[in-house]
């Protein structure tokens, strides 16, 4: 009898390591993924809300003259807009958003900075950073959270604004 108690325990020695790693897997991958994707987003966004802040820094710097000298670019906009559009792009570069390129606009006074010599100086200078955050690795995990079991891609709007320091 007592040889038949020491086999059945030797026969559940393994059987508690498989149910502690299927209670363990359920449980924290799914918190694992989520933790991770939502790092991820938050660090895009705070990428993003940082490249929107310093473009405005930049253009909101600028001297008057910078500010009505026409480039040649398909935006017909000045050149100091379009350096701090590429300010932002570039401090965009090193993020993998997913599928789409995020999006630079400028505004001045809440309308878009085209040059006209006559028109008057912006007082507010608005930069807006707007992408969509996919993720790529977790997604049937991560779908749980967000509801979308096709493709995770979250929206992300960053705005930057400083008031024009020419006037």
């Amino acid at each position: 009898m007592n040889s038949l108690s020491i086999l059945m325990k030797r026969r559940e020695h393994g059987s508690v390591a498989v149910e502690l790693a299927l209670v363990l897997g359920t449980i924290l991958l799914p918190l694992l993924a989520a933790a991770l994707f939502f790092g991820r987003l938050f660090w895009h966004y705070t990428v993003a809300e940082k490249a929107a802040h310093d473009a405005a820094r930049f253009l909101a710097a600028a001297s008057p003259t910078e500010l009505k000298t026409q480039c040649q670019n398909p935006f017909y906009d000045a050149c100091v807009v379009s350096a701090a559009r590429a300010l932002a792009r570039a401090e965009l570069a090193e993020l993998n958003p997913g599928y789409s390129f995020p999006q630079v606009s400028v505004e001045c006074d809440d309308e878009a900075c085209l040059v006209n010599r006559t028109s008057p100086l912006p007082k507010v200078i608005n930069v807006h950073v707007s992408m969509t955050v996919e993720d790529p690795f977790f997604t049937p995990v991560t779908s749980l959270f967000t509801g979308d079991m096709s493709s995770i891609a979250i929206q992300i709007d960053a705005t930057g604004r400083s008031y024009y320091v020419g006037n």
